[in-house]
């Protein structure tokens, strides 16, 4: 069938058809069958019902549109614009020119764009849109959609909630209320403006939210998720292990990650490796999931992890964390779990408490309060005035301020239950100089430790503990009163110990 110069519509029968149109802006149907249509110059309409039909254009001979409800068309060579339509699920692909693809209204769409600077339409259901190469605009419009693009795409979901799987920084835009939507990104990324989550993949390491509520989660590498505003749970990804004498196991995240919740209440959980939580809010959750999981099966062995908590504000250690570090100026309270914790404190007066475990408690500055709880803790106030109780178990006082003894840093530590045989005062040479337990003397009372040329002494009387700094029968030199072991007992140079 042949057209003119005009703008013809020329409609096929039944059967495999041959459709030309000839100059001008024709429409072409073939109708049933297999067919093949010829445009020639103009822009012409070209209406497709099987994925066979072929559609013959040149180079140059003006923009032209398929209107297409087969399941799957592809734009043949020098066409530019597809539009699906019908209720059955459909693809549409592009070719090199600069394509505008309109996917159907009555059913879910999957668009690619081929090459060229491409605009893809979704519509109200959950369509899936592919920039490919180029310059792309991919619109989903409503439903929950899902879209793929790079750097140089712009990316608008519409309403619904949208997954944008990305690779580079494009821009996504996304109004407010309009869904919850989820960036997935396999470089570093920061969610913009009305965007909800985020999860790495791939070789993303660095991930950030914004002012929402924000769920980011992390990869196999070493993650560093910041939450900022809003109550934000941050995690690793987590890897399901089947099989394992624990049932179906998730252990997370392999990488050593940092999370950061930034403001708000934020759940994190690092999962597998050695992870640090920053936390600011007393609302903020710390989720550990698993310390050790083997596999008889594969003779696999995953390990939790060293983990530590940075905090800024009163903290307890959840289950399966090991470390809590202080953070900031203010007094704060830190405290332990059953685990072997080390707690450190700041420069201010801080309650550092160990419960259950062989616990490390390391004060700063300040005056602290230490209480070791049960187990075998090493206590070391560092400086200020520090009231220290070992608890139960073969606990150890250390006295180190990391530096040179000056009397006016190492302040007046108070030890409450020294138990004579069991526990042990550790004095560390960089404080004390090069002393050993041949150092140490026993007086009555205060007025006598004055008076001795042995550099540790004891005051029976009182409990007093004294350095002798210059050795010498005529006072402390620069040295004087450091400790108190509370009840007085009955010390001796066996009770010492003398660390480099």
């Amino acid at each position: 069938m042949f057209g003119g110069i005009a703008d013809d519509q020329i409609n096929g029968l039944a059967g495999n058809d041959l459709l030309f149109g000839d100059a001008g802006n024709d429409l072409l149907s073939g109708g049933t069958g297999i067919d093949t249509m010829r445009g020639g110059s103009g822009n012409d309409f070209y209406v497709v019902d099987v994925e066979q039909d072929q559609v013959i254009e040149e180079v140059d001979a003006g923009i032209d549109t398929v209107q297409s409800s087969a399941r799957f068309t592809t734009l043949l060579a020098n066409v530019e614009n597809l539009d699906l339509i019908g209720n059955a699920e459909a693809l549409g692909r592009g070719n090199e020119l600069n394509n505008i693809i309109n996917g159907s209204v009555t059913a879910r769409n999957s668009l690619f764009g081929g090459g060229g600077d491409d605009i893809l339409n979704g519509a109200d259901l959950a369509d899936r849109l592919f920039g490919e190469a180029g310059r792309n605009t991919l619109n989903g419009n409503g439903g929950n959609d899902e879209l793929t693009g790079s750097t140089d795409d712009v990316m608008n979901g519409g309403n619904g909630d949208d997954l944008y799987i990305v690779k580079g920084n494009p821009t996504i835009n996304e109004a407010l209320n309009a869904g919850s939507d989820t960036v997935r990104s396999s470089n570093d990324f920061t969610l913009g403006a009305n965007l909800e989550n985020l999860i790495l993949v791939d070789s993303g390491v660095n991930g950030t939210g914004n002012e929402l509520n924000n769920s980011i989660t992390g990869n196999a590498q070493n993650n560093i998720l910041t939450g900022n505003a809003g109550d934000d749970a941050l995690g690793a990804r987590g890897n399901l292990i089947n099989n394992f004498e624990l049932g179906l196991v998730d252990l997370g995240d392999f990488g050593n990650d940092t999370l950061d919740g930034g403001i708000g209440n934020d759940n994190m959980a690092g999962g597998v490796g050695n992870d640090i939580y920053i936390v600011d809010s007393v609302g903020d959750v710390v989720i550990e999931t698993v310390s050790s999981v083997a596999d008889p099966e594969n003779g696999f062995i995953f390990q939790g992890g060293i983990d530590t908590v940075q905090s800024s504000v009163n903290f307890t250690l959840g289950n399966l964390v090991e470390n809590l570090t202080l953070t900031g100026g203010a007094a704060l309270n830190g405290t332990g779990n059953s685990l072997n914790n080390t707690i450190t404190g700041n420069g201010n007066a801080n309650v550092l408490e160990g419960q259950a475990g062989n616990d490390s408690l390391l004060g700063q500055g300040g005056a602290d309060v230490m209480r070791g709880g049960v187990g075998n803790d090493l206590l070391l106030g560092g400086k200020g005035k520090d009231v220290l109780t070992g608890g139960s178990g073969a606990d150890m006082f250390v006295f180190d301020i990391g530096s040179s003894y000056n009397q006016a840093a190492i302040g007046k530590d108070v030890i409450k239950d020294f138990a004579i045989d069991l526990d042990r005062i550790v004095l560390d040479r960089t404080t004390f100089g090069n002393i050993s337990k041949s150092d140490f003397a026993i007086v009555a009372d205060n007025i006598d430790a004055a008076t001795s040329s042995k550099l540790i002494v004891y005051s029976e009387a009182t409990g007093k503990l004294f350095f002798n700094q210059n050795g010498s029968s005529a006072g402390f030199g620069q040295g004087g009163y450091f400790a108190t072991l509370q009840g007085a007992p009955s010390l001796t140079a066996n009770d010492i110990a003398i660390q480099a």
